[in-house]
């Protein structure tokens, strides 16, 4: 696997409204396409790449050491070789494929209850697949 670039975090929220008025003020970030996905939502961009994920939080959902700290996010290449290593040092991970988008992603707690989210493109990641558990 090489990483190859930071690609966004993700903040919880409360109030998505709020929290959408703020970065918007205050960065200058410009709400775009969002996937659809469980939770409620909003991308917000820098120009053409969403920087930072807005993710409303479920009543006692998700509860972490992280506070509203949700994940750090890296592109990365070598899917396969990604799944290999995570499998060889029996790291659990979540894996989800946003067929809008057409990207792949591996998801695996840090050992400071940190999320990390891998993404991979449709090149590196053959094959779509819903949402499942890894061991």
């Amino acid at each position: 696997m090489t990483v190859q670039a930071m690609d966004h975090y993700t903040v919880l929220t409360d109030d998505m409204a709020v929290s959408v008025a703020f970065y918007r003020k205050i960065l200058g970030l410009k709400p775009g396409p969002s996937p659809k996905v469980e939770v409620p939502v909003t991308w917000l961009y820098v120009g053409e790449q969403a920087v930072l994920h807005l993710v409303g939080r479920k009543p006692k959902s998700r509860a972490r050491a992280t506070g509203r700290f949700d994940h750090v996010a890296f592109r990365c290449r070598g899917y396969a070789a990604t799944k290999a290593r995570l499998q060889r040092h029996g790291v659990a991970h979540d894996e989800q494929f946003l067929p809008q988008i057409g990207l792949r992603q591996i998801f695996m707690e840090g050992p400071e209850g940190v999320w990390v989210e891998l993404i991979f493109t449709p090149e590196d990641a053959a094959t779509p697949a819903r949402r499942q558990r890894a061991a």
